[in-house]
């Protein structure tokens, strides 16, 4: 997800409509699975589903929903 022209979230999947103002997307995690000792070898990126991301589309502020 670009804002502003720069890069923010990793993202995934098509955006769900909530209301008007109000879309979700599914966040996405990338992290880095070389080990320490590994440090000349070139990254291996492992990707895993995160939480939901709530995006307005007028203040263009994202945030996670409360868990309950």
């Amino acid at each position: 997800m670009y804002v502003d022209g720069r890069w923010k979230e990793f993202t995934f999947g098509i955006p769900h409509e909530i209301t008007d103002q109000l879309f979700v997307v599914r966040r996405v995690v990338r992290g880095n699975d070389t080990l320490p000792q590994e440090a000349t070898a070139t990254p291996r990126w492992s990707w895993q589903c995160g939480g939901w991301l709530v995006i307005n589309r007028m203040t263009y502020l994202a945030s996670q929903p409360a868990r309950v």
